[in-house]
């Protein structure tokens, strides 16, 4: 299966807020004009494509910022937003998995399970012995009885 790119894309609120981290010197001034150059280079670049939006909120981004000793650099804000966005593909595939678990299970339990030939054999020995047994005890019950 084929990578999806993420795209990190901002709101006018985070962006100012993004814009003050370190490192963030390489973003335009002002979110209308991010945005105007987002939609010009990524409809130009980005045609016959697909590729994910991912939001990067400042507070989140800054944690991982800090937990990685990085900047807010373009660089960065592509790897940020490519984890998040492979994250929640992994937290989906795992959601999918478990349901696909579950319907088996379920299946399985509304289904009986399939006699091995081991199993059928001793379920017939069985079934044979306690039918020998009981007309053992029969004839013995009827010598006693007769003597």
């Amino acid at each position: 299966m084929r990578e999806l790119p993420a795209l990190p894309v901002y709101t006018p609120d985070d962006y100012s807020l993004i814009r003050q981290l370190p490192g963030a010197g390489d973003m335009p001034p002002t979110w209308e004009e991010w945005h105007r150059n987002f939609d010009a280079t990524n409809m130009e670049s980005l045609e016959g494509l697909t590729y994910a939006p991912v939001r990067i909120e400042p507070d989140l981004f800054k944690v991982w910022l800090d937990s990685n000793s990085q900047v807010a650099s373009e660089h960065c804000r592509q790897i940020y937003a490519q984890e998040l966005l492979d994250a929640r593909k992994a937290k989906y595939e795992s959601r999918r998995e478990d349901e696909r678990a579950r319907r088996l299970i379920a299946r399985m339990a509304n289904e009986p399970l399939p006699a091995d030939p081991l199993t059928r054999q001793l379920t017939k020995i069985g079934a044979l012995s306690i039918v020998m047994a009981a007309a053992i005890g029969v004839l013995i019950t009827l010598c006693a009885s007769g003597s």
